[in-house]
């Protein structure tokens, strides 16, 4: 029987039975609310947060064909970090999320239909044809397997996205790869072929009740690609902290990596650029950009989902 008791604040307030605790979509292990489930119980399992992960060895597959030659986006980074996580004790805490790959009507609400030819012909392609064309872009390097690779990894971003709005987590971390923050919506660069996060976010919007979506890019170039998706979108901010230098540092867009580029039209000051200045920012440097400008702003903003490039 439910019971009318003070709260607090001096008003009544209703104790709910276990049974008639609220169960919205999304909530995991519905069908173990029982009648005889203690109170404790119910309510860890309907509260306890869960995160979840993203994480397919296949994403390896894309590599440099000059093995001989060093490059930090080593295609084993994955693995390490899936390692270190396993090796902290978190991993079997956490909720696995099956990848897939993207389908080529999702990657193209953000990219052109040429991209997307562009990044699948490479599967087909002799070695000599692939390092001409990595040559003739920024920052990039392609094998047979780059193309597969960049459909799986922007396809488990996605995934991510939607098992946190379902309910089936409360958050959780992609790892994977390549990267896709400094692909634009016609050209790979920066190690990126397809832009996980835009797509993903342009996914959500188009089948889930998703209006405010709040980026949060803290790697230390600046994500261009991601930036020009949103610019002029007001119901996206898109926040970036990043290494700077006047501009010099990669991909060295002084105009559009500076404090002054804060979004167009009716998306002005949805773009938040925090521009260090040189390397070697501290934690302290951090904190007080969060405390002062962050958070503010994301409170402010009130997004439906946070999303973070790292």
């Amino acid at each position: 029987m439910d019971m009318e008791i003070d709260g607090t604040d001096g008003k009544p307030y209703v104790l709910i039975e276990p049974r008639k605790l609220p169960i919205t979509k999304g909530s995991r292990n519905k069908e173990n609310y029982t009648n005889g489930d203690s109170l404790n119980s119910v309510l860890d399992n309907f509260f306890e947060p869960k995160t979840g992960i993203v994480y397919d060895k296949r994403m390896r597959y894309h590599g440099n064909i000059h093995e001989e030659e060093h490059h930090p986006e080593d295609p084993m980074r994955i693995t390490v970090i899936q390692e270190k996580i396993k090796n902290t004790g978190c991993l079997n805490k956490m909720v696995m999320i099956k990848t897939r790959e993207v389908l080529r009507e999702e990657a193209c609400l953000v990219h052109t239909e040429d991209h997307w030819d562009f990044v699948t012909k490479t599967a087909q392609m002799s070695d000599s044809e692939l390092i001409k064309m990595a040559d003739e872009h920024n920052s990039i390097y392609l094998n047979n397997e780059t193309a597969f690779c960049a459909r799986l990894s922007c396809g488990g971003v996605i995934e991510l996205c939607k098992a946190v709005i379902d309910g089936t987590v409360t958050n959780g971390f992609a790892n994977v790869r390549p990267p896709g923050h400094h692909a634009e919506i016609n050209e790979p660069m920066g190690f990126c072929f397809f832009n996980n996060v835009a797509v993903a976010v342009q996914c959500l919007r188009k089948h889930y009740n998703i209006d405010k979506v709040f980026i949060l890019d803290w790697d230390i170039h600046h994500g261009n690609g991601t930036q020009k998706v949103f610019y002029n979108d007001p119901n996206v901010v898109y926040c970036s902290l990043h290494r700077y230098e006047n501009g010099d540092f990669y991909p060295g867009d002084r105009a559009l990596a500076n404090y002054t580029a804060i979004g167009g039209g009716e998306a002005k000051g949805k773009t938040i650029n925090i521009p260090w200045p040189r390397a070697g920012m501290t934690d302290s440097d951090y904190i007080f950009a969060f405390n002062k400008v962050v958070m503010p702003i994301a409170y402010e903003f009130s997004p439906d989902i946070v999303i973070v490039s790292a």
